[in-house]
């Protein structure tokens, strides 16, 4: 199988495909996620903050955590933890962080204790 700097050109029918540029297009398609545990959060954040409805990002709540879209900027309102893992995420060219219960515990960033219920 050809890879990326390959000129090879297949055709197939009146398809002419250019390997090169494919795998070129193919890069630019694939965003990378954040797998974080939510340890690095606090408990009002992954059990109140992100429900509420008028947050400056998309978030997505699964069974187990979050799925979050990485903002370009937030505000002072966004809660010091999240905005530690966005830079982080942001440094690591990722897109998206999962917020996971059981997701990587990263030594960069602070973890928090949370209250028992």
């Amino acid at each position: 199988i050809p890879s990326k700097g390959d000129s090879a050109i297949f055709t197939n029918s009146h398809t002419v495909l250019c390997i090169e540029c494919m795998n070129d297009v193919l890069e630019e398609s694939i965003d990378r996620m954040l797998d974080v545990s939510t340890i690095h959060v606090t408990d009002f954040v992954c059990n109140t903050y992100l429900k509420l409805s008028d947050i400056q990002f998309a978030a997505y709540e699964f069974e187990y955590g979050w799925f979050i879209c990485v903002p370009g900027e937030v505000d002072e309102t966004v809660p010091d933890c999240l905005v530690n893992i966005f830079d982080f995420a942001r440094r690591n060219k990722c897109t998206y962080v999962k917020l996971d219960r059981d997701g990587f515990v990263h030594e960069e960033l602070q973890k928090y204790n949370w209250n028992p219920f």
